[in-house]
């Protein structure tokens, strides 16, 4: 099936160890799909982060007890400017490390690995993050008023009509 030739190497070879092709072929698998999960888990947990860490900054996190969760009564503090921060942060931070992490594997100067295959799916995933923010903006649970995304909240915010939220989803679907 492959020759052995022409394939880039993903896989970190020990001095004096010789691996068939079978054998190499199984390492990128696995290489790759270790680099895909860990960079999932990566921007899952961050995005969440960095958006508690701008809701803390901002009073707008709720406060957790054992057995109940309580949010907060106080609307005076869902003004536009802390919501405005905290649900931007984010997106803006996927489309800055997603810009980042393409940099990163870009320059990395080893041999093709893991290491610049992790970099590569981390960047593919920050920006797909932050697409899906900007394809979900103009849905809308009409019945309750939730927004499907973050970047939904912050353009019902700054009164953005719902033909730019549409153009903004099909130029993100583009994307």
């Amino acid at each position: 099936m492959e020759t052995g030739d022409g394939i880039i190497d993903f896989t970190e070879k020990l001095p004096g160890k010789i691996n068939s092709v079978e054998q190499e072929r199984n390492n990128r698998i696995i290489n790759s799909s270790v680099a895909y999960m860990a960079s999932v888990a990566i921007v899952f947990v961050s995005f969440y982060l960095v958006t508690a860490f701008f809701a803390k900054r901002n009073n707008l996190f709720y406060k957790l007890y054992f057995f109940k969760v309580e949010f907060t009564q106080n609307y005076s503090l869902w003004e536009t400017e802390p919501v405005l921060k905290t649900f931007s942060a984010g997106p803006v931070f996927c489309l800055i490390a997603g810009i980042i992490a393409f940099v990163i594997q870009r320059f990395y100067r080893k041999r093709p690995g893991i290491l610049k295959l992790f970099w590569l799916w981390l960047g593919v995933h920050y920006i797909n993050f932050f697409a899906v923010q900007l394809v979900l903006m103009p849905i809308k649970a009409n019945s309750q008023g939730i927004n499907a995304s973050y970047l939904g909240i912050v353009a019902d915010y700054m009164y953005i009509e719902d033909f730019t939220k549409l153009i903004f989803s099909i130029l993100a679907s583009l994307l």
